[in-house]
């Protein structure tokens, strides 16, 4: 097999091209997987503080329907609600938990389906990442509100 002059070293270009196109396509495929992990990481923060705010709603109701006012459900301003690390998957979340009862307008002008002896309670919860702020990376928040009519 014969040489020509002008072929020389054209297996060495050959070979740094493909270095240069494996190394590029390496970098996107790691860096599209570091955004799939932070993606699957910020999703399960998501639903756990979906889950501990969901949590405070069930215990508003709960001591709503039990004691028929608001008055051990809602914690002071500033004052959190933290699940211990006891609680499996929603560890590191405040939750702040908040009721008041709704007073009905205009009583002598019932709306239809009014029923006197129901009072109405509307129950806030709002939980969030301990020791996170919001803008970073880490921050989760959930807010769920319910409105409830007992007896």
């Amino acid at each position: 097999m014969t040489v020509h002059k002008n072929e020389d070293g054209f297996t060495l270009v050959m070979a740094i091209f493909m270095l240069v196109v494996f190394a590029l396509v390496s970098a996107v495929l790691i860096n599209m997987s570091g955004v799939a992990s932070q993606t699957s990481t910020m999703s399960m923060r998501s639903v756990r503080a979906y889950s501990a705010a969901r949590s405070g709603i069930e215990w508003g109701i709960f001591r709503v329907i039990t004691d028929s006012d608001c008055t051990n459900i809602a914690t002071p301003p500033g004052v959190d609600i933290v699940l211990p690390a006891s609680a499996n998957g929603i560890q590191g979340l405040a939750v702040n938990i908040g009721c008041t009862q709704i007073a009905m307008a205009n009583p002598e002008l019932p709306s239809p389906g009014y029923d006197p002896g129901l009072a109405t309670f509307r129950i806030t919860a709002n939980a969030q990442a301990v020791a996170t702020s919001p803008g970073s990376p880490d921050f989760a928040e959930r807010r769920i509100e319910a409105v409830i009519r007992t007896r």
